[in-house]
């Protein structure tokens, strides 16, 4: 025995080969169509941002970054401000449990002291 044996390759059959190609088709269907999707949801949303405000310019605005760049940074945007309401609420629950505001700041990333501090003087 000369080793060679173990370097042949196994061929796909041609049914395995038809399989992987209609998998790759169905995935860029659904990259397409979840593009769509991304464009229709951002164009609702600064949409109505924008009749809110008066304009009616807001299609300039979608070029911008992409739209699903501008989709992530909605999303982005929409977590950081249910951290930011979930953080006041515990710091509330635990400013009127007694802990010192201080304490408070250092533990939550999301609230400044300042921000602790306000609370606190709204409960007051």
């Amino acid at each position: 025995m000369d080793g060679s044996q173990g370097n042949f390759q196994r061929c796909p059959s041609p049914g395995y080969e038809a399989l992987k190609l209609e998998g790759e088709m169905n995935a860029a269907e659904n990259r397409r169509k979840d593009e769509e999707a991304v464009k229709v949801v951002i164009k609702s949303i600064f949409k109505g941002y924008f009749e809110e405000q008066g304009k009616e310019a807001w299609h300039i605005m979608l070029p911008v970054g992409g739209e699903k760049e501008l989709l992530l940074e909605y999303i982005k945007s929409v977590r950081q401000d249910a951290a930011k309401e979930n953080a006041k609420e515990t710091a509330i629950q635990l400013l009127m449990e007694g802990l010192p505001a201080e304490q408070i700041a250092r533990c939550s990333p999301a609230l400044s002291l300042g921000e602790v501090k306000m609370l606190q003087e709204e409960l007051i």
